[in-house]
Parts: structure tokens; sequence; C-alpha cells
């Protein structure tokens, strides 16, 4: 038992191997028996992570660092290599854990046709006067 009054740091205690997270605040203040005083009630939540793009999708690259938390936004693009690539469906998907994403349309890389140019010489002429 605390006294009323006292500030009382709360966390996260991980059993079983699962990871956590704890969200709101990290201190509270006691105000007698089992009431307290906070801005933003202290939880502890499954962390949940997305461990990178799906494998299906050949060619999406991302602009973040794997592993991130389940509700980043994550931007999709297209690398590069034999050809020039663009992406089709949506652009930003949001992680929901693993390798699973929300989307409204789901990404893909396509190329982009290729054009051939071809130049033909063209002779000039040039009068010389004296």
């Amino acid at each position: 038992p605390v006294e009323a009054g006292t500030l009382v740091k709360v966390g996260c205690s991980t059993g079983d191997g699962v990871n956590v997270v704890r969200r709101g605040d990290s201190t509270i203040t006691c105000e007698g028996a089992t009431s307290y005083q906070f801005v933003e009630e202290p939880s502890c939540q499954e962390l949940v992570l997305c461990s990178g793009l799906d494998p299906a999708w050949t060619r999406l690259t991302s602009d973040v660092t794997f592993p991130v938390e389940a509700g980043t936004l994550v931007k999709v693009g297209c690398s590069t290599g034999d050809g020039v690539y663009v992406v089709h469906g949506d652009s930003t998907i949001t992680c929901e854990g693993a390798t699973s994403y929300q989307f409204v349309e789901e990404p893909s890389c396509q190329e982009l046709g290729t054009v051939k140019l071809t130049v033909k010489p063209t002779m000039t002429t040039v009068k010389l006067t004296e």
C-alpha cells in the first residue's frame, strides 16, 4: 500500500515470451485505496510487428526499416533493375502484422512499355557564295 499523493511508476511485465508495449502515462498519482489520477490511462498491449513486405510482392520496396509496429503507414515503390517499373494500386499501405497489410487496391509493380526510336540522318545542303 502507498499513501495518497504518492507518485507510482507503472510498467508492463512480459510473460510467456509475448512482447508488450506500454501506452499512456508512465507515472500515476495515488488518490487512495485503488483510485489513481492520470492524464492518459496506462495500459499494456501486445506488440504486433510487421517483419517485411509480403514475399509475393516482387520488386516492391518500402520507405521503412523493418520491423515496424502494427498501424504504421508504409510507402511502397518499385525497385529498378532490368526495366522501369511503376506502382499500380495503393502506394501507401498499413501494417497489420507479420507480412499482412491493409490497402484498398493491392500494390504491385508494372513494367512500363519500351519505345524504340529510330533516328534517320538528314542531309543539309549549304550554298557557298563568294
